[in-house]
C-alpha cells in the first residue's frame, strides 16, 4: 500500500543488495526491475495496483579467509586482530568489517594518532570463496590538544566550562575524551 517514489524505490534496491552483502553475496546486484499494473477490482475497472518484480543476481557466499596487519608499531599485531568480531571461515559481512575498521581507526585516535591510516587491500580466493585482508597501516604522528576555545557562554565562566571538560591543552589527543 501507498505511492511510488522512485527515489525510495533506489533505496530500497540498494537495501536488498546490502541484505545480501551483509550474508556473505558480495556479487550480488539487481539485474532488473519490472514494473507492471493490475486491476485492483476486475470487474469495476476503476484503480489499478502496481506489481514490482525484481530479479537479483546472488552470486557466491564468500567467508573470511586470513588478515595480515602491517606497518603497525603502536599495537602488536594480536591485539589489533583479536579486536575484530569475526573468525576465519565466518560468512563474510561487509557491515562487519567497516565497523572493525572503524573500531581500528577509534583506538589509534585515542592514543593521540589521528591522522593514522588503515587502509584494507582485498585478496579475493574465488576457488574456495575466501576473501583475506592485508590491512596496512600509517600510524603518523601523535597529535596535541594546541588550544581549547570556549564561545557563546553569557552565563557561564569559561573557567567553569574548562573546569568540566576531561581533557587539557597541551595533553595527547583522545577521541573519547573529546567525545
Amino acid at each position: 500500500k501507498g505511492t511510488y517514489n522512485a527515489s525510495k524505490f533506489e533505496e530500497d534496491k540498494n537495501k536488498i543488495i546490502n541484505f545480501y552483502k551483509a550474508r556473505g553475496y558480495l556479487d550480488a546486484n539487481v539485474v532488473k526491475t519490472k514494473i507492471s499494473y493490475v486491476w485492483a477490482d476486475p470487474y469495476k475497472k476503476k484503480a489499478k495496483n502496481m506489481l514490482i518484480g525484481i530479479t537479483i543476481y546472488e552470486g557466491e557466499q564468500y567467508f573470511f579467509g586470513a588478515i595480515d596487519i602491517k606497518g603497525n608499531n603502536i599495537f602488536q599485531k594480536n591485539e589489533i586482530i583479536q579486536g575484530f568480531k569475526w573468525k576465519t571461515g565466518d560468512v563474510f559481512n561487509n557491515d562487519t568489517f567497516e565497523k572493525n575498521l572503524g573500531m581500528l581507526r577509534m583506538k589509534y585516535s585515542q592514543r593521540g594518532y589521528i591522522f593514522a591510516r588503515v587502509s584494507p587491500i582485498r585478496k579475493l580466493n574465488k576457488e574456495n570463496n575466501q576473501i583475506s585482508y592485508i590491512i596496512d597501516i600509517y600510524e603518523g604522528d601523535k597529535s596535541h590538544v594546541e588550544n581549547i576555545i570556549i564561545a557563546g557562554n553569557d552565563k557561564t565562566k569559561t573557567k567553569v566550562i574548562l573546569r568540566e571538560l576531561q581533557i587539557r591543552e597541551g595533553e595527547i589527543f583522545d577521541s573519547v575524551k573529546i567525545q
